[in-house]
């Protein structure tokens, strides 16, 4: 998890040092809950904050948590982001392993780089354990038996956005060769119009992963994730990998080209598509609060067992600022 040898151990003054925790990061669970593209929150820091800081120590197994409003406060109050980077320094151990549960598109935004032991799970696209990106919950609509998709391809969404022109051009070019229909839009229809179409696309956004992914799952959709440096996708080498129940490409990834993508999503079967449905409609609760929060518990319970759910830890991005 860290990037050095280090002999963690669990203090002897745990129950203390956690208490301090506590009390000298209080301001900064003081934040307005920011409210994103009409949606108000909850977020899930501000739901990781609600339903566990009146937990023991002892639930979170041996990890001491950090509840701190990461994205509220740097987008509603920046100025006091770098209170945080202070006050931490302060009273943070270098042999202590601590837990975040972040949002943002940049992580800890420096935070986690001078503190490597802060084990980071991460919506935005920093930190050591990809966790999905949820912006609320959108109704399950299932697919009727004889339901006809208006479009092949399509993304909804803001497409101005860094690297995305370029994904979704190379994606046209592709669909329009293999003489597969694309569409591209915006606007307050953006939901039925993902439920019509066959294969939805959720490039990256400011960060590394995109709300359109999660979404798409939810809906009961089959979701096509483009990244353009690492793929930041949750439940990686489990039976809920996006490859089960989706597809993956990368801008300049060779061995998961865009084209190729396309290609895939043409010579998908009848059968090959229900059961890619049929996967993705029991990994939705995992894209959902309640089941991300389950994952969570599951992983501080059996870190590296059996019974430690599907969160993987995956290599450390090396640069933080990862959305420009």
């Amino acid at each position: 998890m860290a990037e050095k040898n280090i002999d963690f151990k669990f203090p002897d003054d745990a129950e203390y040092h956690y208490e301090e925790l506590i009390n000298k990061t209080a301001r900064f669970r003081q934040a307005p809950v920011h409210e994103y593209a009409g949606y108000e929150g909850p977020w899930i820091e501000n739901i990781w904050i609600k339903e566990y800081m009146d937990k023991p120590l002892s639930f979170f197994k041996g990890f001491i948590p950090l509840f701190i409003q990461w994205i509220d406060t740097q987008i509603l109050r920046g100025r006091h982001f770098g209170d945080i980077h202070y006050e931490l320094n302060q009273i943070l151990r270098p042999n202590v392993l601590y837990l975040a549960i972040s949002q943002g598109d940049v992580g800890l935004a420096g935070i986690g780089t001078s503190h490597p032991n802060i084990l980071v799970l991460s919506a935005g696209g920093f930190g050591h354990v990809p966790i999905p990106l949820i912006r609320g919950e959108i109704k399950h609509a299932p697919l009727a038996a004889n339901f006809t998709f208006k479009q092949d391809i399509a993304f909804f969404g803001e497409f101005r956005l860094y690297t995305r022109p370029d994904i979704l051009a190379r994606v046209l070019h592709e669909a329009e060769a293999l003489n597969m229909t694309y569409r591209q839009g915006r606007g307050p229809t953006w939901e039925a119009d993902m439920q019509e179409t066959k294969f939805n696309l959720a490039p990256r956004g400011y960060g590394r992963s995109s709300f359109r992914f999660a979404e798409s799952i939810q809906m009961g959709r089959i979701v096509a994730h483009i990244h353009d440096d690492i793929p930041w996708v949750a439940y990686h080498d489990t039976k809920f990998s996006v490859k089960e129940y989706g597809f993956l490409s990368g801008l300049t990834d060779p061995n998961n080209t865009i084209e190729a993508m396309v290609h895939q999503m043409k010579n998908l079967t009848d059968e090959q598509f229900r059961k890619k449905i049929d996967i993705l409609t029991e990994a939705r609760e995992h894209f959902t609060y309640p089941g991300v929060l389950k994952q969570i518990e599951a992983l501080m319970n059996d870190p590296f067992g059996a019974d430690g759910g599907y969160l993987r830890c995956i290599d450390h991005p090396r640069t933080e600022r990862c959305c420009g």
